[in-house]
């Protein structure tokens, strides 16, 4: 089995006693961190059944023990201290708000990898998470920010609601950077409303001071 770079960066942030690979797919963060050993249990959750079956069928071929497929949606299958782990990647912020809103108790670490929102849950992990990681990670032509966060709460700053709490001895981070500032560049130049163009204002003198604040040539 072949992982491609942004779940073998989440599969190394796994460590615990029993995940939950919520919205599992395809089931190779499920098999992964089994193999590797990075937990003891897995509970695969999906919405899907058929996605459910494709994680089962590798279960199977792989010939894993101590998996659970469970079919529902999000984290509502899964009971009160059942697990300590939970690993949500190939969803949106929005999406994950939503199913952490309602997540069971017993839950210590999540390993998140939204696809897009991602200034959105932040904003909603500080009130009860404390984040512990969070870094840029470029795969098949797209930026994905990986968040690691314990139970807590935290107050990030607006360059790390912006941005995460990454470093630019990330390539992939300066990559992200660059790549925000054209974005939100381009957007100026169209015609947008003030409120529109004075928040890529905002946005543009941030990643300039994150930039300029490295000694390496851009």
């Amino acid at each position: 089995m072949t992982i491609d770079k942004r779940l073998t960066a989440v599969v190394n942030e796994i460590e615990g006693n029993t995940l939950v690979d919520c919205g599992c797919d395809h089931g190779k963060v499920t098999c992964e961190a089994l193999l590797q050993k990075r937990v003891n249990k897995v509970i695969a959750t999906d919405i899907s059944s058929k996605s459910l079956e494709k994680c089962f069928n590798l279960v199977k071929k792989l010939k894993l023990e101590n998996v659970e497929c469970r079919c529902g949606d999000g984290l509502e299958v899964i009971k009160d201290d059942e697990a300590d782990i939970v690993c949500i990647a190939g969803m949106g912020g929005y999406e994950i708000i939503k199913i952490l809103s309602n997540a069971p108790s017993g839950i210590k670490k999540l390993v998140l990898c939204p696809h897009h929102d991602t200034v959105a849950l932040r904003e909603f992990l500080q009130k009860s998470y404390k984040i512990e990681k969070d870094y840029a990670i470029y795969c098949d032509e797209h930026f994905y920010n990986l968040i690691v966060a314990t139970k807590g709460r935290d107050k990030l700053s607006d360059k790390e609601l912006l941005l995460g709490r990454d470093s630019l001895e990330n390539e992939d981070y300066r990559k992200q950077l660059l790549a925000l500032r054209e974005k939100y560049t381009k957007i100026q130049n169209m015609d947008v409303p003030k409120d529109r163009f004075d928040e890529c204002q905002r946005c543009i003198k941030l990643i300039d001071g994150e930039l300029n604040g490295s000694k390496k040539d851009i």
